[in-house]
């Protein structure tokens, strides 16, 4: 769901509960999509994943390349809104992206 949808979802939601509908389930589904539809917007991305960066990785012996986009990340040819579903698709399990491709710090 893009972010301008799911915004207006939650719009609609908020204004059925005002006018005395009760769509409490449907109102916390919407933002929860809402939410996840901001935290994979590119505009969230850090100063270190700028467009024309390019992200690689080593797993189980291949190596991986993403590059960023203005509108995504590009990943053998298909774009993605977000890194954590090209690190999934690499591993085979659910991972964080940005994790996965050594963005996030740990100490």
């Amino acid at each position: 769901m893009s972010l301008e949808l799911a915004m207006q979802n939650v719009e609609w939601a908020a204004q059925a509960t005002d006018n005395g509908l009760n769509h409490r389930k449907l109102r916390t589904d919407l933002l929860r999509k809402l939410e996840r539809a901001v935290s994979e917007s590119p505009s969230k991305r850090s100063s270190a994943m700028q467009p024309g960066t390019r992200l690689v990785r080593e797993w189980r012996g291949k190596t991986y390349e993403v590059m960023v986009e203005n509108d995504g990340f590009l990943f053998r040819g298909q774009c993605f809104g977000s890194l954590s579903k090209i690190a999934s698709l690499i591993t085979g399990t659910r991972w964080s992206g940005p994790r996965f491709f050594g963005l996030n710090q740990h100490g």
